[in-house]
């Protein structure tokens, strides 16, 4: 018998842009919090624009995309309330900006 990890999809916070500190990079954030056995946890995702060729298309666009923010620490990162998870993301992301 297989045994599944289910979770939870709790809230989705939309972090108004951050400008690094030099103004040079727009960072958006999207953070899902999600709960699993008892503790929350994020995933992390950024708003962010690529040159793409659409299939079928011969023109190159511009697109906003939606990515995971890969990085082990957003992994790591567990809280016994939505609030502390979100807490703990807001400060590592703070730390990365400045």
């Amino acid at each position: 018998m297989i045994t599944f990890n289910i979770s939870k999809f709790v809230a989705r916070y939309e972090l108004e842009p951050i400008y690094s500190v030099d103004r040079s990079e727009k960072l958006h954030y999207v953070v899902d919090i999600y709960q699993r056995a008892g503790y929350f946890f994020p995933i992390v995702k950024r708003r962010d624009y690529f040159c793409i060729y659409p299939t079928g298309l011969k023109e190159l666009c511009e697109e906003e995309i939606l990515i995971y923010d890969i990085n082990e620490e957003w992994e790591a990162m567990h809280g016994m309330t939505e609030e502390e998870v979100l807490q703990k993301v807001m400060k590592k992301i703070d730390q990365n900006v400045n």
